[in-house]
């Protein structure tokens, strides 16, 4: 099936013992290449998502095929339909470019205001959680790294 979130992250396949994902004209990525892959669209994995902390809007998930806002009832599905709505939404996940290495949970700043945090990264590449109103101005330092923010082409804020 091709991921649900975003058709870039490509396909996964459960399959019966002993049959080869080649068969089904799959290649085999190794860990690395997804990680690449996500970070470069900017999707969230686990390592970006804290636990009883984490906002779905803020972390795209109406974007990403992950929250409905036409079907049933869901755990904080109020304070998400008020947050869309009342366009209260400050804060997001945002994929980054980093100009050196920057460990998850490195704070972010714009000169001497906080402008977010490092949640998951490698070469060169890392998922953020920034204010948007500082995201805009640029100038963004997490540790004495440059950090620069790409907005998805998915993402609709």
């Amino acid at each position: 099936y091709t991921d649900p979130r975003h058709a870039a992250l490509g396909r996964r396949a459960i399959l019966p013992a002993g049959k080869e994902p080649a068969a089904l004209g799959m290649a085999i990525g190794g860990p690395g290449d997804y990680e690449s892959r996500r970070l470069a669209l900017g999707i969230p994995g686990s390592l970006d998502l804290v636990p009883d902390k984490s906002l779905p809007l803020e972390c795209g998930f109406d974007e990403l095929h992950g929250v409905s806002f036409s079907k049933g009832c869901y755990v904080g599905q109020e304070v998400t339909a008020r947050m869309k709505h009342r366009n209260l939404v400050r804060k997001r996940l945002f994929p980054v470019a980093v100009e050196g290495p920057v460990a998850p949970g490195t704070p972010i700043r714009s000169g001497d205001i906080e402008a977010g945090e490092i949640r998951s990264g490698q070469d060169g590449r890392a998922i953020a959680l920034l204010r948007l109103d500082l995201a805009e101005k640029g100038s963004l330092v997490a540790d004495g790294v440059a950090v620069r923010p790409e907005k998805p082409a998915w993402a609709d804020f």
